[in-house]
């Protein structure tokens, strides 16, 4: 699916330009570089959300999934920045399986990422569970900044004194 997004794109791209190669890939590389970031923390998202075996609000999965989403990005760039050191290395130590070495490290740093985000997710929905919020207390404030009482009858009438 990816691969035919990406060459449509590209198509488009070119027909919009014109013949100019350059521009068009260039284009198209920061469209998708961009187009990865908020792709990868909806995924996130509905993962965190969806996910677990009990409800979760919405909203205690957003902050997880938007800073997850960005930690993973910038895992992807700091692979970029080690690969040519990493690859020496690799196929040093591994010769032909280098690249089965590395596909592995990389899947198990981004699986502990995600799943330190889930981790998060799971805590965060917990706190919020255990510690009454002003929106989940039964206790409501009146205007002189006084708490009610929720177990005082406000059907009987005030006692004169």
């Amino acid at each position: 699916m990816s691969t035919v997004l990406t060459a449509t794109n590209q198509t488009y791209v070119k027909q919009w330009l014109g013949s100019d190669a350059k521009a068009s890939a260039g284009l198209s590389l920061v469209f998708f570089k961009l187009a990865a970031i908020p792709i990868t923390i909806l995924v996130l998202f509905l993962i965190y959300w969806l996910l677990p075996n009990t409800r979760v609000p919405w909203r205690r999965t957003v902050l997880p999934a938007v800073i997850v989403g960005l930690l993973m990005e910038l895992l992807k760039y700091i692979n970029l920045l080690t690969w040519p050191w990493l690859r020496v290395k690799v196929n040093n130590e591994y010769g032909p399986f280098g690249y089965s070495v590395v596909i592995i490290l990389w899947s198990f740093f981004a699986a502990m990422l995600i799943l330190a985000g889930g981790e998060w997710s799971a805590r965060r929905n917990k706190i919020a569970a255990v510690r009454p919020t002003r929106i989940d207390s039964k206790q409501e404030s009146l205007p002189n900044g006084r708490k009610e009482d929720p177990s005082a009858d406000r059907t009987k009438e005030p006692h004169s004194a």
